[in-house]
């Protein structure tokens, strides 16, 4: 096992140090590297390579940006672990931090809770979700194993279900003494147990631990599915019949797995599978669901909406086109915008110097701009805390006030601790701290 983790956007560090499986040679580590970059940008459509290698006096150096998660293509293997974990138990947390801002960001379930407790040893991305995966199937082996009905064609002397006249009036003349049936039976081969076959097959590609591997090829057999292609089960989301919800961790599991976020690879005899995120994305799927929930929690009737559109700029040509702004979240109340939110994964400022520190141009621009366009006068910034940005360590809202054509605008920036999703009570003190910045800023 490799002795660092490699830290979204941190240093360089040695390849031979953060990495396993490592192919001899610069040309073929540098292809290996490429072959990663490649895919991980088009799969996660990312903006640039999210791996950057370098060769040095002393050999191989490695950095990481804008994704977390376990990369492999089977000659070359890396955890990469989110910039908004640090400190001495990095090893350790990275894992479940991450896991903790997935299942609030892509889904509404809990599904980690018997994997929290394990953070006695380090352990990888992939055998947590593998972890959280075997104990929600074998949850579901003990309720019942999911059947649906399906439709069986059959012809006979005697009627059984229901008839079905187009094949009755084709077959009439060649077996008129003979009823062409449909009849409904119950089946365990469906699409929920073949997704999971699926889920638990891939998984043991995934992981390294052989106790895992074992785990995870018994409860592959116990499914009574097929293990089909991966463009079949990728979906969004699974409308589980009612009587089967004690399944429903296991598919939210499954579904993840197959979604966009990860995708496979394969490089010459050997074959990997990467299950890794894009982090900014990430953030704001969290942010959304956090905001959403922030706006319970404040006094008057505000609704949260996202990706709110509205035309602010049209074209003096008929030929031309509006340009339109799509903030990430919009604070309305009677139809009227009251605060633009937009989360930006990133430090508040690169700037070293605490007198100068706030928060980019860039980012200040497209706030202004967006409020603008909504006819609104109050923005936030929504922010990750990371230990080395010292303005918004402490957490609390900061305010600038900008005057714009005779009026004035008021921003604020507040970061929120990724952190707290490891504590029982995590999301709601998030939840809480959302709200509170909302209500000094209106």
């Amino acid at each position: 096992m490799p002795s660092k983790i490699l830290i979204e956007n941190g240093p360089w560090e040695p390849v031979n140090e953060v990495a396993s499986f490592i192919p001899k040679g610069y040309g073929k580590l540098d292809h290996a590297v490429y072959k990663i970059n490649q895919e991980l940008r088009a799969s996660l459509r990312l903006r640039q390579d999210p791996l950057e290698l370098r060769k040095t006096s002393g050999g191989f150096e490695i950095r990481a940006r804008s994704i977390a998660g376990t990369v492999s293509n089977g000659h070359f293997s890396i955890d990469v672990a989110p910039k908004f974990v640090a400190g001495k138990n990095l090893d350790k947390e990275w894992s479940l931090s991450l896991m903790a801002l997935v299942q609030y960001a892509l889904s509404k379930h809990v599904f980690l809770q018997k994997n929290f407790q394990i953070n006695a040893h380090r352990s990888r991305f992939v055998d947590l979700l593998s972890m959280a995966f075997i104990d929600a199937v074998e949850a579901g082996l003990r309720d019942q194993v999911i059947h649906t009905y399906n439709v069986v064609e059959e012809a006979g002397a005697s009627l059984r279900g229901r008839i079905n006249m187009q094949r009755q009036i084709k077959t009439y003349l060649k077996r008129p003494h003979f009823l062409e049936c449909d009849i409904d039976q119950l089946d365990s081969f469906n699409k929920y147990n073949d997704l999971l076959k699926w889920a638990a097959d891939r998984f043991c590609s995934l992981v390294q631990s052989p106790v895992l591997t074992r785990k995870l090829r018994e409860i592959s057999i116990k499914i009574p599915g097929r293990n089909l292609p991966l463009a079949i089960h990728q979906q969004k989301q699974i409308n589980l019949p009612p009587q089967f919800r004690a399944w429903h961790l296991a598919l939210e599991i499954a579904v993840l797995l197959s979604s966009g976020f990860s995708h496979n690879q394969s490089g010459g005899l050997l074959s990997g599978y990467s299950f890794a995120f894009n982090m900014e994305k990430l953030f704001e799927h969290f942010v959304d669901f956090a905001f959403k929930k922030a706006t319970l929690l404040l006094d008057d009737n505000f609704v949260s909406k996202s990706q709110l559109s509205t035309p602010y700029a049209f074209p003096q040509l008929a030929t031309g086109k509006t340009f339109y702004s799509k903030p990430d979240n919009v604070l309305v109340k009677n139809k009227t915008a009251h605060l633009i939110l937009d989360a930006k994964y990133k430090k508040l400022s690169n700037n070293e110097g605490d007198k100068s520190r706030k928060p980019q141009n860039q980012d200040v621009y497209e706030l202004v701009a967006a409020m603008s366009a909504h006819g609104c006068d109050k923005g936030l910034l929504v922010y990750p805390k990371i230990l080395s940005d010292s303005l918004l360590d402490d957490r609390k809202l900061q305010v600038w006030h900008i005057s714009s054509f005779g009026k004035t605008l008021t921003i604020g920036a507040v970061a929120v601790d990724l952190m707290d999703l490891r504590l029982p009570r995590g999301l709601r003190s998030i939840e809480h701290r959302l709200a509170e910045a909302m209500k000094n800023l209106l």
